[in-house]
């Protein structure tokens, strides 16, 4: 699926539900200008996440060219509300948390 399919597959989706996603937990590993972060989300159409949709897990790999870093690849896997997580290894920092984002149509 290219850019455009996948932005066609869940518009008429978020342009009439809300969709929220909240981080869980994430893991980096850093080694020099490349990173590759797990991070666990869930998903709601609630702000509070009362209203769970899904789990699933990003896996995020990143490159620094010195003055940013770019997203070279990004893959997830969505699973059922039961997928079970690692605990404690995984804790988000309160510094750390970016909270829950928000999507809405286009």
């Amino acid at each position: 699926m290219d850019v455009e399919a996948f932005i066609q597959s869940g518009r008429e989706y978020l342009r009439d539900n809300d969709f929220y996603e909240r981080e869980l937990a994430r893991r980096t590993f850093r080694f020099g200008r490349l990173a590759h972060v797990l991070s666990t989300y869930e998903t709601s159409s609630d702000p509070e996440g009362a209203l769970a949709i899904a789990r699933g897990v990003h896996s995020l790999q990143l490159y620094n060219d010195g003055s940013r870093w770019w997203i070279v690849s990004a893959v997830w896997d969505t699973g059922q509300r039961t997928i079970r997580f690692p605990r404690s290894s995984w804790r988000i920092s309160a510094s750390d948390r970016s909270g829950t984002s928000r999507s809405r149509g286009t």
